[in-house]
């Protein structure tokens, strides 16, 4: 590092909640089909479906395998919760998994929200986001992760994994347009057998290059070169 300091596709039942009365209930295995905000098309399937659909508490709910499907994320988990007319609000609790289409990343969680509208995740409780195009997971409790931003603030006890790099801090946030991981809240690095401590610590991946701001401290493990 270089240092600066500055489920299958069968389809046994379908269901329109168009055309529910006020309140549906349904039992199938796959594939409701709503045609909600902006036209994008959810999926959606579980082993329970209860819709209501009266104006003002218009709501779907997922239960048992739940999986929603639409053109930016994938969602799975034990219950699944998609809210208003518009279908703008998705909430999921119980073993939480979803990918993110569009950048290629695995989050994990007790329990998500998902703001459709403004494209934002957020996921709560032993939360993990995974980047395996760079080979790197970060864990907390907290990921506030923004599509459009492509932006990740992860908060609470946070974890970073990356090959030949460990770190820690209370707060990170993931730029991965530019590849720069910003740690604050004492944050902690661990790379090729050093150790770096400051204020704050910025990490661009595709350099490795560590940038150190404020009350810098350090270890640098020298190899011997008598051997």
């Amino acid at each position: 590092m270089n240092l600066q300091t500055m489920p299958q596709s069968n389809t046994l039942s379908f269901l329109s909640l168009k055309r529910c009365p006020l309140r549906c209930f349904a039992v199938l295995f796959f594939g409701v089909i709503l045609m909600p905000l902006a036209s994008e098309t959810i999926r959606f399937s579980a082993m329970t479906v209860e819709s209501v659909t009266a104006e003002g508490r218009e709501r779907t709910v997922l239960q048992g395998d739940a999986q929603v499907d639409t053109e930016r994320v994938q969602i799975k988990a034990q219950r699944i919760e998609i809210l208003g007319s518009d279908q703008r609000t998705i909430r999921a609790t119980g073993g939480v998994l979803i990918i993110e289409k569009k950048q290629n990343l695995t989050l994990e969680g007790d329990s998500l929200e998902y703001d459709r509208t403004y494209d934002i995740l957020l996921v709560s409780g032993n939360a993990m986001l995974e980047d395996a195009d760079e080979g790197l997971i970060v864990r907390g409790g907290i990921i506030e992760n923004r599509g459009e931003q492509e932006l990740a603030i992860i908060q609470v006890g946070v974890r970073i994994l990356k090959e030949d790099l460990v770190a820690r801090a209370e707060v990170v946030q993931y730029h991965r347009n530019t590849q720069q991981l910003e740690l604050s809240g004492n944050p902690l690095v661990f790379s090729d057998g050093d150790e770096y401590r400051a204020n704050r610590i910025s990490i661009n991946l595709d350099t490795d290059d560590i940038l150190l701001d404020g009350r810098v401290t350090g270890i640098i493990e020298q190899e011997n070169r008598n051997e």
